[in-house]
């Protein structure tokens, strides 16, 4: 069964070797384990070991080390080149994402800035309906004024009508007589 394990580069490394050191250390454990097991303590007698048996293992050991330490270097090379490109892409993105803010951002002033006008202007445009509807009550309230007016003018001119009708008919009737 396997066991779980946080992804270290979403909580971050505190650096790039702490990354590359526990890499390196599991590669150098999977490498000690196919090295050949070599007994602690010896049994028996040391004479019994050759010294070309001794040499060859240890140029052996030598050799394999060196391997080791270039599959080691490699190795680390290949994580900063993977680091340096994923550095790139990181700022890449970055540069996209303040880009795309500064847009959203602009664009959000400018609704803003017409949201504004269009409100002034429609405050203007209600300030001059107001003003209109003022304008025609002010009128309306002459035209009626000027109606009773004229209708009282009217009522006074056919008094008037009637009375100077009675008296051109008094004048008639005195001239008869």
């Amino acid at each position: 069964m396997k066991q779980k394990e946080l992804n270290r580069e979403l909580f971050g490394f505190k650096s790039l070797s702490d990354k590359v050191s526990e890499e390196v250390l599991r590669e150098a454990s999977e490498a000690l384990k196919s090295l050949p097991q070599v007994p602690l303590h010896f049994e028996g007698d040391l004479s019994a070991v050759s010294s070309t048996e001794f040499s060859s293992e240890r140029m052996a050991t030598s050799h394999h080390l060196t391997q080791l330490k270039a599959e080691i270097d490699e190795s680390v090379q290949t994580q900063n080149l993977r680091y340096e490109k994923l550095q790139a892409s990181l700022s890449r993105l970055e540069k996209i994402h303040n880009s795309f803010v500064q847009d959203i951002s602009e664009k959000y002033q400018q609704i803003l800035q017409k949201t504004a006008d269009q409100k002034r202007f429609d405050e203007k445009v209600q300030d001059l309906i107001e003003r209109h509807a003022q304008l025609l009550k002010g009128y309306e309230v002459r035209m009626s004024q000027l109606q009773k007016l004229l209708s009282i003018k009217e009522s006074e001119m056919s008094d008037l009508q009637a009375h100077l009708n009675e008296t051109k008919m008094e004048l008639m009737r005195l001239r008869r007589l």
